[in-house]
């Protein structure tokens, strides 16, 4: 069970009306993933039909997947926001050390979020800016991937629950992708805001709702997201937010789907 430990402030209230006019913010969110029972069980349910059914695949990556996937529920995230832009990334101090190589690392990354290779979001509400930092083959290729501002279309249900000290409300949405086996897939997104916190953001990229989002999950019956177990929020108080790194390029997400299949037929090639 994830602990949540909120940090409340009796000024923050009044301190947080009228954003334009309103004194400096600084926020830090830090996040734990979330996987349910379902979620655990299917992966594990997959894991031992490929032990029956393939033998020899997963003598080659079966243990590798396992532990990737167990890694993934112990990795941390941290969202860091002011009045205007924020940034949501990995807490890569914070992997368990224990002799795992990077590939482990890596795919634990891309399980926890649902991505291939590490990556960070940044929004401006300034100036209407929205992008995907993403992390290629190595720290040192960065892509820039720029995105739809307004990205995702939330429908605010009549439900509630406590997170911590506060009383958040649902909001849900979806997304969807064309399978590798063909036909369209479509994922429902569930996200839990705060609107006593009234900062539009929230974790991997999901963000746009009248307050902060403390918990986030994707999927139906098989649950995995993200859960805030620490809030610190500094009415008052300007500080730098951690900066982007420098792309080697700026690329439309066809553009980089396109680089990453050129990619991995050199790598079949080899």
């Amino acid at each position: 069970m994830v602990y949540v430990l909120l940090v409340c402030f009796s000024l923050l209230g009044p301190l947080l009306s009228a954003q334009s006019t309103a004194p400096p913010v600084y926020g830090k969110i830090t996040y734990a993933v979330v996987s349910d029972s379902a979620a655990s069980a299917a992966f594990y349910a997959f894991i031992d039909s490929m032990r029956r059914e393939k033998p020899e695949q997963h003598a080659m990556v079966g243990q590798d997947i396992t532990d990737q996937f167990e890694l993934s529920r112990t990795l941390t995230f941290e969202l860091y926001f002011d009045r205007s832009v924020s940034i949501f990334q990995l807490v890569r101090e914070a992997i368990p050390t224990g002799g795992k190589d990077e590939f482990t690392y890596n795919g634990a990354i891309g399980m926890a979020m649902g991505t291939v290779g590490e990556q960070r979001h940044y929004l401006n509400t300034t100036d209407s800016t929205r992008l995907t930092e993403k992390t290629l083959g190595g720290s040192s290729s960065l892509v820039h991937v720029p995105e739809p501002f307004a990205k995702w279309d939330w429908t605010i249900t009549g439900k509630t629950k406590q997170i911590g000290n506060y009383i958040c409300r649902e909001a849900t949405s979806s997304y969807s992708f064309e399978s590798y086996k063909g036909g369209t897939v479509t994922i429902p997104v569930t996200a839990w805001f705060a609107p006593r916190l009234p900062f539009p953001y929230g974790p991997n990229g999901y963000d746009g709702l009248p307050g902060l989002i403390l918990e986030l999950t994707t999927g139906g019956n098989r649950v995995r997201g993200f859960r805030a177990v620490a809030i610190d929020i500094q009415p008052g108080i300007e500080r730098a937010l951690p900066e982007l790194g420098k792309p080697r390029a700026v690329l439309t997400e066809d553009e980089l789907n396109a680089t990453a299949k050129k990619r991995m037929e050199r790598i079949r090639r080899n």
